[in-house]
């Protein structure tokens, strides 16, 4: 039933009257498309930026839509995938398992010193699913107008009074309350997650985007003029591609190439 419940959250008025579909399927292994970056001899990225979509897209869209060109043109020294999470992944609860061994693993065997994640609405939602589980490989998540949860795991935090609270009462093991429990153990040791969120000012899931925001510091959240679109979507990026972590000088140079498989 929380499946069907977060279909029908996630399929807005005007998508139903198009008579649009989720598309995706869950296959095993998942698709990904690859961007990698063309260092001198002996060198290579130290960077992996993994980019997730939104339930209603694919990977291309970040082709399409200029987020691997942003990158590109700001020389930020990285390699990026592009993750198939569609739907599908995550209605069936695989979607960690599956970023996991088919995406991530894999790629970090090559060396790369960081990992960076970024999603768009219900991809960003696997971002933090993906953290809650590997967060000792992730350097940090940026997270573009996240999809919270369903009502059914935001009311019963709202309801507790703390999240702490709402922790120690928590004891379902699926992808949504392992978020919540995930930040709330960053927030009993007195610390941020390491993550930085932008969404639109009217996006619909904001109720639970402002809940999100609570236990971030001020710096790291941002709210443009718009919708849950990719307007808003495109600017996010932009402007954490030029303020954020990545535009510090140190990601805009590639490093030694050291014995690890390329």
């Amino acid at each position: 039933m929380r499946r069907i419940r977060l279909f029908a959250l996630l399929l807005a008025p005007a998508l139903l009257a198009a008579c649009l579909l989720f598309p995706g399927s869950a296959h095993v292994p998942m698709r990904q498309l690859e961007d990698r970056l063309d260092c001198a001899a002996g060198q290579r990225p130290a960077v992996l930026l993994v980019l997730m979509q939104g339930a209603l897209n694919e990977p291309e869209d970040y082709l399409r839509h200029g987020f691997v060109a942003a990158v590109r043109e700001r020389g930020i020294a990285a390699d990026i995938l592009m993750a198939d999470t569609n739907y599908a992944y995550v209605s069936e609860g695989s979607v960690v398992a599956r970023l996991h061994e088919d995406v991530i693993a894999p790629a970090m065997r090559r060396g790369y010193r960081e990992l960076w994640l970024t999603g768009i609405s219900l991809g960003a939602f696997s971002a933090l699913a993906y953290a809650s589980q590997h967060d000792e490989q992730v350097k940090g998540l940026f997270l573009i107008a996240p999809y919270p949860g369903t009502q059914d795991t935001l009311r019963p935090i709202r309801e507790a009074g703390s999240l702490s609270e709402w922790a120690r009462q928590s004891d379902q093991d699926d992808d949504e309350h392992s978020v919540w429990r995930w930040i709330a153990r960053w927030y009993e040791r007195r610390q941020p997650p390491p993550l930085w969120m932008t969404t639109g000012e009217e996006d619909r899931f904001i109720a639970g985007q402002r809940m999100l925001a609570n236990f971030l510091p001020e710096h790291r959240v941002s709210y443009l003029p718009g919708y849950h679109d990719w307007p808003v979507w495109e600017q996010a990026w932009r402007d954490f591609l030029d303020q954020g972590p990545l535009a510090a000088p140190r990601y805009r140079q590639c490093e030694a190439a050291g014995s690890e498989e390329r």
